[in-house]
């Protein structure tokens, strides 16, 4: 049976191809050849994720010209490719269009290389434009969002996206099946539709909002529900999607008064320069499901300079005690009831008992302070005089009863 991942970008491939058959701006030749694509695509095993977001480009660059496709020359391309530049898009969007068009225009030459009118088209990404330390989210950042949350499932999302690094399209393929919790208290999720395949996560500090969020879920006996769905009047109980995610990213951000960019991918891009720091090239690629023989792990290993660091300090005769510092992302277990609850609470979230010292200790002097209060309020003659009205009444009032 498909999954409602599935079914959300099939519904998400008919809406682009509906939408470029209704558009005048765009010939019908150049229609019919879009759509000839998309079902190749489908045919050569492509996702409908990727396959959607090629025909979305085509789509925009088809409105760019009133010329055939198949009488395209390389200097019709290049002009294509010259509007794609000037654009005021982000560097992600300017490639995805390049990309759909060279693989759009080997598909309409049927050749099994790139042909020469768009063999020309760089597609990779310059690294000179790679995120700088301060434009990363950081774990204390990660935990103002989850405390500007205004719902269990929003604090739930925020706090797996971060511990998880997983892609968005794997984020809205989860269903409630895929969440299991063993007796800590503690979440083993499967990625059900990685690029990799299924792959499975030890969750820890997202664990108690899973938990939560579950307890609290509309659908919650139906194990093949979608595991995110719409809370509010609108979309209520269906599959949550991609622009609700960046939407809710975005207000937990304003907020919580973050000015860097809060989204998905900047998610994944900073929990897996943060992983690059504790986990080995292969343990990285395993957990955040790139392939055995992606260069990405070395990327973010390099960047996080862990050898280099320890190697300078040694030279430089500094000393690291090697002392693990605890996340503060860490959940709570109360002492009193063994229930495992998120980093914020300050009281369990099952029997309400102080999760810290600190909390305790507060708590206790706030009771000092207000017993020591009342003691004195009792001893001011007005007030007994009125408690003694009142307990003559109360009793009179047993008395009748």
């Amino acid at each position: 049976m498909m999954s409602e991942y599935h079914y959300r970008f099939e519904a998400r491939m008919r809406s682009y191809l509906n939408r470029i058959e209704d558009r005048e701006d765009i010939l019908p030749a150049n229609k019919k050849a879009i759509k000839a694509f998309s079902d190749a695509c489908i045919r050569e095993g492509l996702t409908l994720s990727c396959a959607a977001k090629y025909v979305n480009s085509l789509s925009t660059i088809a409105s760019w010209t009133d010329k055939d496709f198949r009488d395209f020359k390389k200097e019709d391309v290049e002009a294509l490719v010259e509007v794609i530049q000037k654009e005021d898009r982000s560097d992600w969007t300017k490639h995805a269009r390049r990309v759909a068009l060279k693989k759009f225009f080997r598909y309409l030459r049927k050749t099994s290389d790139y042909p020469e009118e768009v063999r020309w088209i760089k597609t990779s990404m310059k690294k000179r434009n790679s995120k700088l330390p301060e434009e990363l989210l950081t774990e204390n950042e990660v935990l103002r969002l989850i405390d500007h949350c205004l719902n269990l499932r929003d604090r739930a999302i925020i706090s797996f996206l971060w511990e998880s690094g997983c892609r968005v399209g794997e984020l809205l393929s989860l269903q409630i099946k895929h969440v299991q919790f063993d007796e800590d208290g503690y979440a083993r999720v499967v990625i059900p539709e990685g690029k990799t395949g299924p792959r499975r996560l030890r969750c820890i500090s997202s664990a108690p909002h899973l938990n939560l969020w579950l307890q609290n879920h509309s659908l919650k006996e139906d194990k093949n529900a979608p595991l995110w769905v719409g809370i509010g009047t609108s979309g209520r109980d269906q599959p949550l999607m991609y622009t609700a995610v960046r939407k809710l990213l975005s207000n937990a951000a304003g907020r919580a008064g973050i000015k860097k960019a809060v989204n998905p991918h900047n998610f994944r891009h900073s929990r897996a320069t943060f992983l690059a720091k504790h986990m080995t090239e292969a343990q990285m690629k395993q957990y955040l499901g790139w392939v055995q023989s992606s260069s990405m792990a070395a990327i973010y290993v390099h960047l996080a300079g862990r050898d280099t660091d320890e190697a300078v300090e040694r030279i430089c005769g500094v000393e690291t005690n090697g002392a693990k510092k605890d996340s503060v992302l860490k959940p709570k277990e109360c002492l009193r009831c063994r229930f495992v609850n998120p980093a914020e609470f300050e009281f369990c979230g099952r029997c309400t008992a102080p999760l810290s010292t600190d909390v305790a200790r507060s708590l206790w002097k706030e009771t000092e302070r207000l017993d020591e209060m009342f003691s004195r309020v009792l001893e001011e003659p007005e007030v007994q005089s009125v408690i003694l009205r009142a307990l003559r009444k109360l009793n009179g009032q047993l008395a009748r009863e």
